[in-house]
């Protein structure tokens, strides 16, 4: 490998541990935000979940009150049907019983039903009180370990923005623009290697010619991708 293609693929490799640094320091606003998120949707779960159970108990209880409802009309049923003068009234009161206790058997079955569904959620309900206690501690950690990051990330970004400005003056004069550009857009992604006689990004071969001029210490952008280019 010529001096100049050495110079390129370290320029790459401080491009690369900078991107590194870039990526670390900007992840930890991102973690954040994701942690907050997850707070956020636990509480709308647990928000709709509390409204979920304020409609089951609601229906239960409406179903209890109709269950004693009934059994007060089959009891005053009862005391009618022991008053009554005739045969006649007595089956008519009596079938009323039967069917309002077979209301009352049929309510009875959907209430314990109900019940369950309660019992559920109420099982629910600490699952989501415990998930959301295990998210807050998740971001509190989050946080604590972007704040303890955060000075050091700068600094090495720091460090590292000034020794690819160095590293750079390898770069001919007349792409120093391009690369500019191209690297502020693209960071480390910028570059790519010459391998087999190919760009290892785009795969568009390398003339003979031009690997030769490569390995003289040339440096090249590839036609087809635009990377700066240094032999493998």
């Amino acid at each position: 490998m010529s001096a100049a293609n050495g110079e390129i693929a370290k320029l790459h490799l401080l491009h690369q541990q900078l991107d590194k640094y870039v990526t670390q320091l900007t992840d930890g606003p991102k973690r954040i935000s994701s942690g907050e998120l997850a707070i956020k949707k636990k509480e709308e779960a647990i928000a709709a979940q509390k409204q979920e159970m304020i409609t089951l108990q609601k229906a239960a209880d409406h179903m209890n009150l109709q269950f004693k409802t009934t059994e007060n009309k089959i009891a005053d049923l009862k005391t009618k049907m022991n008053a009554c003068a005739t045969n006649v009234e007595y089956q008519i009161l009596k079938n009323q019983i039967a069917n309002e206790t077979a209301a009352n058997v049929v309510l009875e079955g959907q209430y314990l039903e109900q019940t369950e569904l309660i019992d559920a959620g109420k099982a629910k309900t600490v699952t989501l009180g415990q998930e959301l206690e295990t998210a807050k501690a998740h971001l509190k950690k989050v946080r604590e370990e972007v704040a303890a990051t955060e000075a050091g990330l700068k600094q090495s970004i720091a460090e590292y923005r000034e020794k690819v400005k160095q590293a750079s003056s390898c770069v001919p004069e007349e792409l120093r623009g391009y690369y500019q550009r191209l690297t502020d857009r693209n960071g480390a992604s910028g570059f790519a290697t010459v391998e087999d006689g190919c760009c290892n990004e785009c795969s568009t071969e390398v003339t003979p010619q031009a690997r030769v001029e490569l390995k003289g210490g040339r440096v090249f952008v590839c036609s087809t991708c635009g990377r700066f280019q240094y032999m493998a």
